[in-house]
């Protein structure tokens, strides 16, 4: 099309313009020329070939009668969201069904109806249960080559409105929990809040597993005493290189760009781009436009960051 206009402007500014219309044509098309090569060259990182891969992501089809939670969401969730409805992508779903479920319905759901795609799967566990449980569990998912973690949200904030879990507790045997998923390779999905990972930090470590923090780790930005346990707890992991760091759903909790920007800022001065990836939370957030988070975020980015939030890292961390 750029090609096209061009031709057009070239054979207009043979002939000699005669009134004002046609200088008007002219400007505008010029004009119109130079945003479409503005576009194609803020696009060109994304169309030079390299893969994205997409973090975060949660799909589910409401026939297979194992999301009942959206129906009591917001009704734009109240529908099928699947990867062929999306760009051509690589995506690492996250669990989304319902608690009573058995995790392997959703891990059979998507393995038999998107054969050919090179997904990975966090499944769901439940670490308050015994440790025999737990571990025959991690054996049933061993056996799926996509399954590659698991996590159970265990957010709890006494104040915040969002708040899963009811207590700050967890298991007495956590730390054994951890290292058995190290044991067999398998990442730990962590949705804490910061004062909660802090807490944690020294089962992480000395269990070895490799963790990945979703969403930012959970700031709450309105609030100077939660950002203040927000930017104790990035000071801490920033030298831990087995723990990775999800740039997804700031919106989910956060409104402000302006605050977005300033946490974006404060990780990549003190965590490498090789432990931070990107991940759209989509349906979650931004439910009528999958690519809002991908497009904001590719724009705040240093250049020498894309590859590896928008690929490498994910790459190496769920792909080992």
């Amino acid at each position: 099309m750029i090609g096209m206009i061009a031709t057009f402007i070239s054979s207009i500014s043979m002939v000699k313009i005669m009134d004002y219309t046609e200088m008007m044509i002219l400007c505008f098309l010029t004009i119109y020329t130079k945003y479409l090569l503005m576009r194609n060259t803020n696009h060109k990182k994304e169309h030079n070939g390299m893969e994205i891969i997409d973090a975060h992501i949660h799909f589910w089809d409401l026939s297979q009668q194992m999301n009942q939670w959206v129906l009591n969401a917001d009704k734009r969730l109240q529908k099928n969201f699947t990867p062929e409805q999306l760009p051509k992508r690589t995506f690492v779903h996250i669990e989304a069904h319902d608690s009573s479920i058995d995790t392997l319905h959703e891990v059979n759901w998507l393995t038999q109806a998107f054969p050919d795609t090179s997904m990975r799967y966090i499944s769901c566990i439940d670490f308050f249960q015994s440790f025999p449980q737990y571990k025959a569990q991690i054996d049933r998912l061993r056996a799926y080559d996509h399954v590659v973690g698991v996590r159970q949200i265990l957010a709890y904030h006494p104040k915040a409105a969002y708040s899963p879990m009811k207590s700050n507790q967890l298991p007495e045997d956590f730390k054994q929990k951890l290292a058995y998923l190290a044991q067999h390779n398998m990442v730990f999905e962590c949705q804490m809040y910061p004062q909660q990972i802090i807490n944690c930090l020294g089962d992480i470590e000395k269990s070895a597993v490799t963790t990945a923090i979703e969403h930012f780790g959970l700031p709450l930005c309105a609030s100077d005493k939660d950002m203040q346990y927000w930017k104790a707890m990035v000071d801490a992991i920033a030298n831990k290189t087995n723990i990775f760091v999800k740039l997804s759903g700031f919106f989910m909790l956060n409104q402000s760009k302006k605050d977005m920007q300033y946490c974006l800022k404060y990780l990549l001065d003190r965590i490498p781009s090789n432990r931070l990836c990107y991940g759209s939370n989509y349906p979650v957030c931004h439910t009528e436009n999958y690519d809002y988070w991908f497009e904001l975020l590719k724009t705040v980015i240093p250049d020498n960051t894309y590859a590896d939030i928008f690929a490498n890292t994910a790459r190496n961390l769920y792909w080992r």
